[in-house]
């Protein structure tokens, strides 16, 4: 249906479900989004860095981005929302020889996508940022929710080197994350606006009313600095310790993730 429009933008290759006389290399295939998830894959299994998943209710799309720029150039993230079978197929034909880390990020609207997505490109690191309302129609309450955005968790515990980084504060992602792991835990990170014995809290979180900029003190095991982010929105504060947290499983200490701060921006919309 889109083959003449895509070739007028340029494509330089098409995955058509019907034969034809096309003008460029053209895959004819029996399902064109398998086919899309099948090279996503097969460029993941060459891929050799460590992979992140971020999936949540809310705040999953600033999350992956501002994990992204903490983590640096050599780092690789999903444009956008990418975040379905044909989205993270897309945001896998981005990485380059020179990638070194890859942040995804995981979408549903029912249950089985996160757990297709997971087995699909294969995470070893994760989050959840939180479990809301979105999608609760589908999923038949928030129950519903909860355990198909669990399906993160229950991916990386079949996963031998597996970490994740964990919100304190969402009562139902410490649900999911003590049904999952009841016994011997993963190695986590934990994260919180709340509680001052997380292993990352974010606190004195305060708008500038000058400028806009979202103002807070970060305490990172026993190091804090007051930082200053180029972002409007209290909600972000969540966001920010997530993507702290996320960095943290990596190893990065604060002055490595000190340079990022000035650079953090919220996805866009």
């Amino acid at each position: 249906q889109y083959v003449d429009k895509a070739l007028i933008a340029g494509a330089s290759g098409l995955i058509v479900e019907k034969s034809g006389q096309y003008s460029v290399p053209t895959l004819i295939v029996p399902d064109g989004l398998k086919a899309f998830a099948a090279i996503g894959k097969r460029l993941r299994a060459k891929f050799r860095g460590p992979v992140f998943a971020v999936t949540g209710s809310a705040g999953k799309s600033s999350t992956k981005e501002m994990i992204g720029t903490m983590l640096g150039a050599k780092s690789v993230r999903s444009p956008a929302s990418f975040n379905n079978l044909l989205g993270v197929s897309k945001t896998l034909c981005l990485v380059t020889d020179g990638t070194e880390q890859l942040v995804l990020e995981m979408g549903m609207n029912n249950f089985g996508e996160i757990k297709e997505l997971c087995e699909t490109f294969s995470p070893q690191f994760g989050a959840i940022t939180n479990i809301g309302d979105a999608h609760i129609g589908k999923l038949g309450g928030k129950e519903g929710v909860r355990r198909a955005k669990k399906e993160l968790f229950d991916y990386l515990a079949t996963q031998p080197k597996s970490a994740v980084a964990l919100n304190f504060d969402d009562e139902l992602v410490l649900k999911s994350y003590a049904e999952v792991w009841p016994t011997q835990k993963p190695k986590t990170v934990t994260y919180s606006i709340e509680k001052p014995d997380a292993d990352v809290f974010v606190t004195n979180v305060r708008m500038n009313p000058h400028d806009g900029q979202l103002n807070l003190l970060l305490r990172v095991g026993k190091e804090s600095c007051e930082v200053s982010l180029p972002i409007f929105g209290l909600h972000h504060a969540q966001n920010f310790a997530a993507s702290v947290a996320v960095c943290r499983l990596l190893g990065m200490d604060l002055n490595q993730l000190k340079p990022a701060f000035s650079q953090l921006q919220p996805a866009k919309h």
